[in-house]
């Protein structure tokens, strides 16, 4: 028996892009997929492209919301698949994906699954996401894969419950955290999954999505403050040279779940970087060639902080 697929698409005057959205679930040629299609009161001709797609539209809505994360919300308290991915309007999934994470998740049940996105920019060029490891790293510097390439269960979202629409950027991230800390397992698929558009607004409005990202890690360990948050996170993005991070670690001896995270989220940078390293011979510019040098000598530190902590 096929798994069933639950495919929220949330639009908003999406009439240039959902065609294409849309013919990349038709051309899955899935035998039981719903597309849940949640408007916020669009004028251009979203709905009517959408009325061409009536055949795969199990259930539309449209009627204004509180922005995307209300949006997918409603899509999935509508959903009644086995999986539930959400799909932006803009965004087109990979060939074959539903069968490979139907075959994949059969095989291997999991609360999530989670593929891989190829990241387009606006002039067609496109890179494969650099995605992290799921485990509690994750709490300190972000997402650890795309969210639109996520598979979750109805489960897993009872257990972690709705997005957080306070955040307009960030509240996947926020999910995916919230999924960590609740202990939904998570089942990695190295394949695409989804071709992933980066005009959309948590990529372009890049202030805000780091000020989200910031309080996150905030709410996600409440005795930082949020510029010790940012330099935590920047220090693990090989952005900062991370002068105060050992005396952050320091002034938290006594918090191991945090010294864990931090300690996991540079590991998963070591690899990171080890494996631009590799892709790019030459080590040019994607990240400084001496930021694995310098990740590895704080990460040492930080193992002895926690040995002494007898964590």
């Amino acid at each position: 028996m096929y798994p069933k697929f639950s495919i929220i698409v949330p639009t908003f005057n999406a009439a240039a892009s959902l065609d294409q959205a849309l013919l990349s679930v038709r051309s899955q040629q899935y035998p039981a997929a719903e597309v849940i299609l949640v408007d916020g009161g669009s004028t251009d001709d979203t709905l009517a492209i959408a009325a061409r797609y009536e055949d795969l539209i199990g259930q539309l809505r449209s009627e204004r919301d509180n922005g995307i994360y209300d949006a997918i919300n409603k899509g999935v308290a509508l959903a009644t698949g086995d999986l539930i991915i959400v799909l932006g309007s803009d965004d087109q999934l990979a060939d074959g994906i539903l069968s490979t994470v139907a075959h994949a998740w059969t095989a291997q049940p999991s609360d999530i699954v989670a593929g891989q996105a190829l990241m387009f920019a606006a002039d067609g060029t496109s890179q494969l996401r650099a995605d992290e490891d799921y485990n509690a790293g994750a709490l300190v510097s972000g997402v650890p894969f795309c969210h639109n390439a996520m598979f979750a269960t109805p489960e897993a979202y009872r257990r972690v419950g709705p997005y957080d629409t306070s955040y307009r950027m960030c509240a996947d991230a926020k999910w995916v955290h919230g999924a960590i800390r609740a202990g939904c397992t998570c089942l990695r698929l190295d394949r695409v999954a989804v071709h992933f558009s980066l005009a959309g607004q948590s990529t372009v409005q890049g202030e805000l999505t780091l000020a989200e990202t910031y309080r996150s890690i905030v709410e996600n360990f409440p005795f930082l403050g949020t510029e010790d948050a940012e330099h935590v996170f920047r220090t693990i993005r090989g952005w900062s040279s991370g002068e105060r991070l050992e005396d952050i670690l320091r002034l938290h001896m006594s918090e191991s779940r945090f010294q864990n995270a931090v300690a996991l989220a540079l590991l998963t940078r070591v690899r990171i970087v080890a494996s631009a390293a590799h892709a790019n011979r030459q080590n040019v510019a994607l990240t400084p060639a001496s930021l694995a040098q310098r990740i590895r000598r704080k990460l040492g530190r930080i193992n002895t902080y926690i040995r002494n902590q007898g964590t």
